[in-house]
């Protein structure tokens, strides 16, 4: 049951927000606050901490903006401090499985779990990252339709 409003943008299931797709940074600060992390003239990162988003998922999520930039992406992170990143990894597979269906486990690197959805309108990735320690990290692409403008 793939969320409805997905084609629309992201949803903010626990402050009752849709974060347009092809928003600007302005415009998704005006709908809902995040807490910037890092900005200068030619990067923004903002963050939208413990929210629940793709049916209850409890996530922090984060959006990159360059200038000029729209939203058409974003990472999220989960984070369960009782389990470690390949529990986590598929604790959130199986959530994930119900919302967007099944899809195959691969292993990246060799041994790093990793799974992918891929439609006409988006693009899901979903693995364990190892960075000084392994975390869980899923990102959404927004693709571009032929037939959509270009804003």
């Amino acid at each position: 049951m793939i969320p409805t409003c997905i084609d629309q943008g992201l949803l903010l299931e626990r402050a009752g927000v849709l974060l347009p797709w092809k928003s600007t940074k302005e415009d998704l600060m005006a709908l809902y606050s995040p807490r910037i992390v890092e900005s200068d003239q030619k990067f923004m990162k903002i963050f939208y901490e413990s929210e629940l988003i793709f049916e209850g998922l409890e996530s922090q999520i984060s959006i990159d903006f360059r200038p000029r930039s729209r939203f058409t992406s974003f990472e999220v992170f989960t984070l369960n401090s009782s389990l470690n990143a390949r529990q986590e990894f598929r604790r959130v597979y199986e959530h994930l499985a119900q919302v967007f269906g099944e899809t195959k486990i691969d292993l990246a690197l060799g041994e790093l779990p990793y799974a992918s959805w891929q439609t006409k309108f988006y693009s899901l990735q979903y693995f364990v990252f190892e960075r000084f320690g392994e975390y869980c990290v899923l990102n959404f692409q927004r693709k571009r339709i032929a037939s959509q403008s270009t804003k």
